[in-house]
């Protein structure tokens, strides 16, 4: 605890704000486990906007290897909130690969539940879910030093919501992009397709 971080402890109750965990084996495997603590701002008078943390682990593997090195974590759900606005989160896993010959970085995150909430001065309540993000790529850098190759976005669903009634859904919205290059030139090519959208009054 130092002069620089004496507020995050405080905010912490005095506990480590941030922990971090590595066990590497002889045969280039690490398990890794990185720790935020829970963390309130009680200095606030009003209780609504203050500072709330629930606090997050992230655990993970990483395995360093002559050919690839691979990794992956899993995130535990958390929730944050501040003057009256909420952030919530149940799910997100990240999978991911280098090719030490190629290259070549594969990548894969996943978010479960995305929840927003805010209420402004009028006390208008607004709510924003995203269901079942996918985050893709397969990249490496090229000629120009701008990463090229595949990447993509698939979201189930999205809601906005005011005072509780549904004022936008969108379904089933995937984008793909594709970078390529030769001697002088770069080409991105994206693709995307919405699978529905209803708005209120329409």
């Amino acid at each position: 605890n130092t002069e620089s971080t004496k507020d995050l402890f405080k905010l912490s109750a005095d506990k480590s704000p941030l922990t971090l965990d590595v066990l590497s084996s002889y045969d280039g495997s690490s398990a890794i486990t990185l720790a935020i603590a829970p963390m309130e701002d009680k200095s606030e008078a009003d209780a609504v906007n203050a500072l709330k943390f629930s606090g997050i682990t992230f655990n993970g593997t990483a395995v360093v290897a002559k050919d690839k090195n691979t990794f992956s974590f899993t995130m535990t759900p958390f929730e944050l909130t501040e003057s009256g606005t909420s952030l919530n989160i149940n799910k997100f896993d990240f999978d991911g690969s280098l090719d030490n010959v190629t290259n070549i970085m594969n990548s894969k995150a996943v978010f479960g539940e995305f929840i927003v909430n805010t209420t402004n001065e009028e006390s208008v309540k607004e709510r924003y879910t995203a269901k079942d993000i996918e985050l893709t790529g397969n990249v490496k850098t090229g000629k120009f030093d701008m990463n090229v190759g595949l990447g993509g976005i698939k979201l189930k669903s999205f809601t906005q919501e005011v005072n509780g009634q549904t004022q936008l859904s969108i379904g089933d919205v995937t984008m793909v992009s594709n970078v390529e290059e030769d001697d002088k030139n770069i080409n991105q090519t994206l693709d995307t397709n919405v699978g529905n959208i209803t708005m209120a009054n329409k």
